[in-house]
């Protein structure tokens, strides 16, 4: 038997075509009118969107559809636009803006805050600033050279212990190579070297004190040093003078005095070697600096 539906001139194959063109509408004729090839694409865009598309005018189509065409100014612009949009999604953490030389002053009231464990004054607190055990105080005026303290004790106004401090090299008494003292008189045993200039000092860092004797010749077997208050030793001790020549010597303290004992008569420091000793205290931090400082 022929196959008729596949004859388009057979009667059978006209009613089948018929019938399939009610049904199924032929995409090319009726939706774009004709057939589209790949020469026709740029006409039929052409067509909708109003004007031919070429190399030059396919940036137009582009903005036109995507809105104003991005410009330099506009680019220019952009960092200001960032900016005040974050201005308005995130506020400001602090009322006005941190400078570099306001920093610490920032960071100074938000610790003391946190519980009031650091607090900022100007002047030693003992006797002054009430405050909890554990609690700092920073003195900004850093005075008789110490900066920070911390309450070790109590709960009123006493009981503060300096954590950083440093009373720099104090000159308890000095001469010139001429042999004028000055400041307080050298004790009996000890006296300055003929033709050289010399000195006592001492110094405070923390809860270390240092002596130092230079220029002096001792007299006699036993001579001593007085200590300012604020600079002796927690407990009586024996120590040993070192000499930075040959020569060590013995020495004994207290809360007063540094003694210096078992010297050989006319040992000189100075030119030779000058002396010096160290301890740990924990007394009180000095309200007045003794002598000058170096």
């Amino acid at each position: 038997m022929a196959d008729v539906a596949k004859d388009p001139a057979s009667q059978f194959g006209v009613q089948l075509n018929a019938t399939i063109g009610e049904k199924v509408q032929p995409v090319a004729n009726d939706v774009v009118a004709t057939a589209v090839t790949a020469q026709d694409i740029p006409g039929k865009v052409a067509t909708a969107t109003g004007a031919a598309i070429t190399d030059a005018n396919i940036p137009a189509l582009v903005d036109e559809a995507a809105g104003p065409a991005v410009t330099a100014e506009a680019t220019e612009q952009l960092p200001a636009l960032v900016t005040a949009e974050v201005a308005l999604r995130v506020p400001p953490a602090v009322d006005t803006a941190i400078t570099g030389a306001d920093i610490p002053g920032k960071v100074a009231i938000a610790l003391a805050a946190q519980a009031g464990k650091i607090l900022q004054g100007t002047g030693m607190p003992n006797g002054v600033v009430t405050a909890g055990v554990g609690t700092l105080y920073v003195d900004t005026a850093t005075t008789m050279g110490a900066s920070v303290w911390r309450k070790a004790t109590g709960t009123g106004n006493t009981g503060w212990t300096v954590m950083e401090g440093d009373t720099g090299w104090r000159t308890l008494t000095s001469w010139d190579s001429a042999g004028v003292v000055s400041g307080a008189p050298l004790v009996a045993g000890m006296t300055p070297t003929p033709g050289s200039a010399g000195f006592i000092r001492i110094i405070r860092t923390n809860n270390d004190v240092g002596p130092v004797i230079s220029g002096a010749t001792f007299t006699a077997s036993t001579s001593y040093i007085d200590l300012p208050a604020g600079f002796g030793p927690t407990n009586p001790q024996r120590k040993t003078l070192v000499a930075l020549g040959t020569l060590a010597l013995s020495c004994s303290l207290n809360s007063a005095r540094l003694f210096i004992d078992n010297i050989p008569a006319g040992t000189a420091t100075g030119t030779a070697y000058g002396a010096s000793a160290s301890w740990v205290t924990n007394r009180d931090w000095p309200t007045t600096l003794p002598g000058t400082a170096a």
